[in-house]
């Protein structure tokens, strides 16, 4: 039985069988990424950036998300978190996490793949009205512009899956499940980590969208206040009608009858048909007959329908593959 385990330094070891000894494997990392990781008490979120230098192949295959810009920033170097912050503004540690989507009522799950990378407050000592958070839970921290106060800070893993209902509703009619994902590999370590901390793109990138945050926090009085989470998601809807959301003008566009269906149920559901399988009969299948491609496309196979659906997302200006 092969085991590896990533700890701090970086060290990544591999643990063949019980019979042999431990292989450092640091330098050949981009060898094992898909490989079961254990990931020690021991790992540091610099390791992180240290295991990228140990080992230049991972820079290249993690480039979409500016490993090697990430990597130049880093070895910066950056003040560590003080203990003068106060609790609900410091970071503990870092965390990463699995947050999927789940229908309790059909059973249907929405996997996702890539990991949830969180700054973890201090266990809340009192209720923190503004944010939410009782008494004895974490504030849950975006760290996309704070990765230089982090570096000395553990990186865990939460192998608990958080499920949320597909909507604000589901969730009073149903039961989301309660399951743990104890299989994590090393790709998804890394590609977790870095996708959280490149979400605004490289470094620096996100500055401008915190100062227009903060400047909107010191605004209160032009807020606009919504009584209820449907409240907020009728608002959102409107604004995407209003801004001809490329995706919905596809989806119009391909189908004759929609169901209710949301647009990105919609659009998930086309790239995920079988390349040969016939379209309108999958679809028939997965949502009971309640929607309805345009008579054009009801023969494709799902090769051909993603390919239409693609074009007319090319039109609209909007790069399909996010």
């Amino acid at each position: 039985m092969k085991i590896l385990r990533l700890g701090g330094g970086p060290t990544l070891t591999l643990y063949a069988d019980w019979e042999t000894e431990p292989v450092d494997v640091t330098d050949r990392a981009h060898q094992y990424l898909c490989e079961l990781v254990s990931v020690q008490s021991s790992l540091k979120v610099g390791d992180i950036f240290r295991l990228l230098r140990a080992c230049p192949p991972l820079i290249d295959i993690f480039a979409r998300w500016h490993a090697k810009e990430f990597l130049e920033h880093a070895e910066k170097g950056g003040e560590a978190w003080s203990d003068d912050v106060p609790h609900n503004e410091r970071i503990e540690y870092l965390e990463l996490s699995s947050e999927w989507f789940a229908d309790g009522k059909t059973g249907r799950i929405e996997y996702s793949h890539k990991m949830k990378l969180s700054g973890m407050s201090p266990v809340q000592q009192a209720d923190d009205l503004e944010l939410g958070v009782s008494a004895g839970n974490r504030i849950n921290f975006d760290v996309s512009g704070a990765i230089l106060n982090c570096l000395d800070l553990s990186l865990r893993v939460d192998h608990r899956i958080n499920f949320y209902p597909r909507s604000s509703s589901a969730k009073k009619k149903s039961k989301l499940p309660k399951i743990a994902r104890e299989h994590v590999t090393l790709g998804d370590i890394l590609e977790g980590f870095l996708f959280g901390i490149s979400w605004f793109g490289g470094p620096g990138d996100g500055q401008e969208v915190v100062e227009a945050m903060q400047e909107m926090r010191s605004d209160e009085a032009n807020w606009t206040c919504y009584s209820s989470v449907e409240e907020f998601e009728t608002y959102l809807k409107q604004l995407t009608r209003t801004a001809n959301h490329p995706q919905d003008v596809s989806c119009k566009k391909i189908f004759k009858k929609r169901g209710g269906i949301e647009t990105d149920i919609l659009t998930q559901a086309i790239w995920q048909l079988d390349d040969e399988m016939n379209s309108q009969a999958s679809l028939d299948v997965q949502f009971k007959g309640k929607v309805r491609l345009k008579k054009k496309y009801r023969e494709f196979d799902g090769k051909s329908l993603r390919t239409a659906f693609a074009a007319k997302l090319q039109e609209a200006k909007l790069d399909p593959i996010n």
